[in-house]
């Protein structure tokens, strides 16, 4: 025999109430206090255990009424606590008709578009012209094989399971329908999507893909290229050896004779990027700047006079300063440690507490404070220099147009992802074609 609070829902689903309809109407007040009396309800039956059996059938509506009135108030409250607003309720676009709609769907059909093999893309980079993929991919084609070469056998072994987003092995048995869009397709539309900035239906066009799948394609080649980055040496973002170091110690020291005596060998500053705002609002004060009055993902970039990224941290909530993104992401000691082991320091700007650490210069905006001469020089020196890592984010952001965008906050990981993702594939084209300004040697 079924004990109270055993009812299924599939069970009373299956039953006829026409007279319980009229409960949904009551006020959330009224449910509140319909939930008491079935609680009263139920510790008397409680203790009358022994009559279980007689009311079993009438417990079993009241359990199935109960809940089906707990759920409609959450429904009734959660209404009037977020109100739906007018722009999403889309009254004016329910009513129209079908052809109406279609021409406010803002998508383009694949009868519109050519195929991916006679697309635009394919024109482009079967032409072989070196001015032209650089302009849409920001690689060369020697560059572009060199990516390609790690990133095709991937492409080919992995997938994305349509129901739950993972990527997988591809299934050895054949059958299924074709890829449309080959690696070298994926690839360079993944490119060229960081090189671009808004909508997606532009890529689609140029791609021959229509709009669900191109933005398919461009989260799965991300992901596959930054797997493929971590691998590459001309992507690796790491801290320079000791003969990098004398290096790029003279060559700021060619430049800047005072900040060579003090061995300086790179710059650091921080990138804030805009970020969209969260319903939640304990997570939107995580990311808000009272300085600048608006939402943002922090990053630390320390640039070395190649114009390589040295050391990064990314993807830090806006709220926090950047000597406090340097400090949680062990920059500091990380820097501290080439100072003792080679005499090397780095220069900052104010943002950054250089006090108790030897292995920062601090650049100044006046030599005011300065207590001599060469300190005064070394001041002047150390702003100039920091200029480079303006230059860097300057170079980073212009390299890649769609850090310019305002970020859509999401929990999944897609933004460290791009993030990674940038950095990587910035030294990896600073490597293989070189900085706008590397015939200076120092871009500062």
């Amino acid at each position: 025999m079924t004990k109270v609070g055993e009812i299924s829902a599939a069970n009373f689903l299956l039953r006829k109430r026409p007279k319980r309809r009229a409960l949904f109407q009551v006020s959330s007040d009224k449910m509140l206090l319909s939930l008491d009396l079935w609680n009263q309800r139920l510790r008397v039956c409680d203790e009358e255990s022994e009559e279980e059996d007689e009311c079993d059938a009438e417990e079993e509506e009241d359990v199935a009424v109960a809940f089906m009135l707990h759920a409609r108030r959450k429904v009734l409250l959660n209404q009037t606590s977020l109100p739906l607003h007018s722009r999403y309720r889309k009254t004016y676009y329910r009513n129209l008709h079908g052809a109406a709609r279609r021409l406010r769907d803002r998508r383009i059909p694949r009868a519109a578009t050519l195929s991916p093999a006679s697309s635009p893309w394919q024109c482009l980079y079967d032409s072989g012209n070196e001015q032209a993929l650089v302009t849409a991919t920001g690689l060369d084609h020697a560059a572009f094989s060199r990516l390609l070469s790690e990133f095709e056998p991937l492409y080919r072994e992995y997938t994305v399971d349509r129901y739950t987003g993972d990527i997988r092995p591809r299934k050895a048995r054949g059958g299924g329908r074709p890829r449309l869009l080959n690696a070298a397709g994926c690839l360079g539309l993944t490119l060229m999507w960081t090189r671009t900035r808004g909508a997606e239906w532009h890529l689609a066009i140029v791609f021959g893909t229509t709009g669900t799948p191109t933005s398919f394609w461009i989260r799965f080649g991300r992901r596959i290229l930054v797997s493929v980055l971590r691998k590459l040496p001309e992507g690796a973002i790491c801290l320079p050896t000791e003969a990098e170091l004398e290096e790029y110690v003279a060559a700021i020291a060619a430049r800047h004779r005072h900040l060579g005596t003090e061995r300086v060998w790179g710059a650091m500053d921080g990138l804030k990027l805009l970020l969209q705002r969260s319903g939640d609002y304990l997570t939107q004060n995580m990311y808000y700047n009272g300085w600048t009055c608006d939402h943002y993902v922090t990053n630390l970039f320390l640039f070395a006079p190649d114009g390589t990224i040295a050391l990064r941290v990314t993807n830090c909530p806006g709220a926090v300063h950047d000597s406090t993104i340097a400090g949680l992401g062990n920059v500091y000691e990380k820097v501290f440690d080439l100072y003792e082991r080679y005499g090397v320091k780095i220069v900052v700007d104010s943002a950054f507490a250089s006090e108790s650490n030897d292995s920062l210069i601090k650049s100044a905006q006046s030599t005011a404070g300065a207590s001599n001469t060469r300190e005064a020089a070394i001041l002047l020196e150390a702003t100039s220099m920091r200029q480079s890592s303006e230059w860097g984010m300057h170079s980073l952001q212009g390299t890649f147009p769609r850090l310019k965008d305002r970020f859509v906050y999401e929990e999944r990981g897609d933004r460290k992802l791009m993030l990674e993702m940038v950095a990587r594939l910035y030294n990896f084209r600073t490597r293989r074609l070189g900085y706008k300004s590397d015939t200076e040697c120092v871009h500062a």
